[in-house]
């Protein structure tokens, strides 16, 4: 296998845990965590932060609630996880029991290498028969990456989120936004929304993950746009991970037009998945020297980590040449590559519209702001279409 397979195994004694760890000791193509518990305590989660491939579960063939417990773990996950049943006691009724709930697999104890191996093995080849086709995506992603804090970074997601759905709805496509700033995010506020459920549904529930559970995480704006909001409590950044990562960006491309990703200024290992699948990359700076210092520096970062298409966004841009102000030449000699758009400065209109959740456009459609956004949106639809080729090249489709 091109991935390592994860095997999560829940034991009692410390003699089966002795020998799965030797297993696990010379396992090249596998990662095996070993966990000494009952498997109605600890409930079949996480292995490094996905659900396993293979659950091997320590239970008493006599004890109703241990095999009830791991009946339903294999009935909620029979297409992700293949399930194997070991024990010290092993009984004609215990093993029709066993598959009575679903479980077809039983390694008995004590653990010999070559049963475990054998029933990994076959485990594995049901569930890979049984697992469904990924889904197709059709949805470009556009990831919005600020150089640094207060530069109205969601404005730009927001705004531009809206534009786009009023965009793309003419051609019946959906544009969703996905705020993954989960310790600062304001997507939904600044959209005038108040989410019952939030993207910590998803961090809490990796495993129920699919296209239906994410959508019915979302909310939907009055204009159409559907937002993944921020939790309403900080959560750590740990919460997330690259596996699900890339499952909630494949899941919200599958069925929309365009999905916009707002992220932490935080690096964390799961935003580069971000950022290698995305199609489009909007660097969001300001004509300051700290905000053009940070945009370099994230710049140069993603020269060497992603073939995603990059673009500049200078906000709050003000048409001035007095003294003491950067002037666009002087940042794009400072970025060392142009700049590609500018959205206008206009406080008074962008408090509007953070306070009421309409579009720029709607509040004031002559205002300069109001057209450098709709402007961008139209411009980026038209630089996508020019990239088809990213579409065989993101890493979420695999």
């Amino acid at each position: 296998m091109q991935q390592p397979i994860k095997i999560l195994a829940v034991l009692k004694t410390r003699e089966a845990n002795e020998a799965v760890s030797a297993v696990a000791a010379r396992a090249v193509q596998a990662h095996i965590d070993v966990r000494i518990g009952e498997v109605r305590e600890l409930a079949p989660r996480l292995v490094n932060g996905s659900v396993p491939d293979v659950l091997l579960a320590d239970v008493s063939l006599e004890d109703p609630a241990d095999l009830e417990a791991l009946g339903r773990f294999a009935q909620a996950h029979s297409t992700s996880t293949a399930v194997i049943a070991t024990s010290s006691a092993a009984t004609l009724e215990g093993m029709r029991r066993l598959m009575r709930f679903g479980i077809q697999d039983f390694v008995p104890q004590p653990i010999l290498e070559t049963d475990l191996m054998s029933a990994l093995e076959a485990a594995l080849h049901r569930r890979q028969q049984l697992a469904p086709a990924a889904p197709k995506c059709s949805g470009r992603i556009i990831t919005i990456l600020r150089a640094c804090g207060g530069i109205g970074g969601t404005t730009i997601a927001t705004q531009l989120g809206l534009a786009l759905a009023q965009i793309a709805g003419k051609r019946q496509q959906s544009v969703g936004l996905l705020d993954l700033d989960f310790q600062d995010g304001t997507c939904a506020l600044a959209l005038d929304l108040d989410p019952d459920v939030t993207i910590e549904a998803v961090l809490h529930a990796p495993e129920r993950l699919d296209a239906a559970f994410l959508e019915s995480s979302m909310v939907r704006h009055a204009k159409g746009l559907e937002v993944l909001g921020a939790a309403r409590k900080a959560l750590p950044f740990d919460s997330m991970t690259p596996d699900l990562a890339e499952s909630i960006l494949r899941y919200a491309a599958q069925d929309r037009g365009y999905v916009i990703v707002e992220l932490p200024r935080t690096d964390c290992r799961w935003t580069a998945t971000v950022l290698a699948a995305s199609d489009l990359i909007i660097m969001v700076t300001q004509l300051t020297v700290p905000a053009l210092r940070q945009a370099r520096r994230k710049l140069d970062a993603l020269a060497g980590s992603t073939a995603a298409d990059v673009a500049v966004l200078v906000n709050r841009y003000e048409r001035r040449w007095w003294r003491n102000h950067v002037r666009p030449g002087e940042a794009e000699q400072a970025l060392g590559r142009a700049i590609d758009f500018t959205v206008a400065n206009d406080y008074a209109l962008v408090s509007e519209a953070l306070n009421t959740g309409k579009p720029l456009a709607e509040l004031k459609r002559g205002a300069r702001i109001s057209r450098n956004i709709v402007q961008l949106a139209t411009a980026l639809q038209d630089r996508l279409k020019r990239e088809p080729e990213m579409e065989a090249a993101r890493p979420r489709t695999n």
